[in-house]
């Protein structure tokens, strides 16, 4: 019983501030264990399916994750000396 209130206990406070943010490309793409993880400048962040599939290796992106490596939102960025019209 103590072991689950302690793993309640960390998986919500990982959903608190503050988060990690990343601003660039994605630099590789794997899959390990059943989970979905991009590659950012060194750390691994978890994403979902979709998003993993959606995004491609060298992909603009701004992410904010949390402290145990887990994708909150992934906005795509406009690639270099694209206007955005």
């Amino acid at each position: 019983m103590r072991q689950a209130a302690s793993r309640w206990f960390r998986e919500q406070r990982d959903l608190l501030p503050p988060y990690n943010h990343y601003d660039g490309e994605v630099w590789g793409k794997h899959i390990r264990g059943g989970l979905y993880y991009l590659e950012l400048d060194g750390d691994a962040v978890e994403v979902d399916k979709l998003a993993y599939s959606l995004l491609e290796v060298g992909e603009a992106v701004k992410v904010r994750y949390t402290r145990r490596l887990r994708a909150i939102n992934i906005d795509r960025l406009p690639a270099n000396g694209a206007n955005g019209n």
